[in-house]
């Protein structure tokens, strides 16, 4: 059976040539005593539907788009490719979201885990303005999109309330303040995006490899569980307005086994 690759930024697999990855989440294990990666979104080719996790829309829509950037690279060096696109739609409340939902990550940063990340690849297509004005936030997070997430660690775009930069933001049961990250928002440019926790360094925010912010303060408990995703919502104008998604990875590590070693003639 002849093997094909599938690359989500430099974390790349091979899947048979005939396994279609799209619709399912690609669970991919190293030593699952000790991690597991929780989904990662891989998209097969341009023209295929849906997103693979969750999807949730109001005036909007959550649809594949075969290309973005063609010829172009990406943060990695690579064309940024088939995506997913998140759009408000033109209704003056429209919003999107795609992720996993509110709970699925059940256990928030207890001690067992020794590594919890988020990644992504992303583009933002059009600023926001006085006129078309929306918010953007991706990362972990809650699953309600009526509102920027109250629990999580999340990268926020919020022109009219905070400024034209990433801004970067812990937060528990909604206290957390938003910190200045200095990093413009640029507009038809892909990026790679980082969220990772450690017992020891808190909470590291990655930008196309470098660490532009590190908070300790407001990380959510085991009463502030949430998910994981890209959200975007309208509040202004009746333009739609859309980022687009490369790919979404969720990815834990334990700090302790959590089951026996193989027996040696299963390795």
């Amino acid at each position: 059976m002849t093997m094909r690759r599938v690359r989500g930024s430099d974390l790349t697999f091979n899947l048979p040539e005939d396994q279609d990855v799209v619709n399912v989440p690609v669970l991919r294990r190293i030593d699952p005593r000790y991690e597991y990666w929780l989904c990662e979104q891989a998209i097969r080719a341009p023209g295929a539907a849906g997103p693979m996790m969750g999807a949730d829309v109001n005036g909007a829509s959550a649809a594949m788009t075969p290309t973005f950037q063609s010829g172009s690279p990406g943060p990695g060096g690579g064309d940024f490719g088939p995506c997913v696109s998140l759009t408000t739609g033109t209704t003056a409340a429209g919003r999107a979201h795609w992720g996993l939902g509110n709970g699925a990550i059940v256990h928030a940063l207890n001690s067992f885990y020794e590594l919890l990340y988020w990644r992504s690849c992303i583009a933002i297509l059009d600023l926001s303005d006085a006129v078309e004005e929306y918010d953007v936030w991706f990362g972990f997070g809650d699953s309600s999109i009526s509102a920027v997430p109250t629990d999580g660690l999340q990268f926020v775009y919020n022109r009219d309330g905070l400024g034209t930069n990433w801004f970067v933001q812990n937060r528990a049961a909604g206290a957390g303040a938003a910190v200045d990250t200095g990093v413009p928002v640029a507009p038809n440019s892909a990026h790679e995006f980082i969220v990772s926790w450690t017992p020891s360094g808190g909470v590291k925010y990655w930008y196309d490899g470098t660490v532009i912010a590190n908070l300790t303060n407001n990380l959510p408990g085991p009463a502030n569980v949430f998910g994981a995703g890209a959200g975007i919502l309208k509040s202004a104008g009746i333009s739609a307005r859309n980022f687009i998604v490369g790919y979404q990875e969720v990815y834990a590590r334990w700090s302790t086994p959590r089951g026996l070693p193989l027996p040696p003639e299963l390795t």
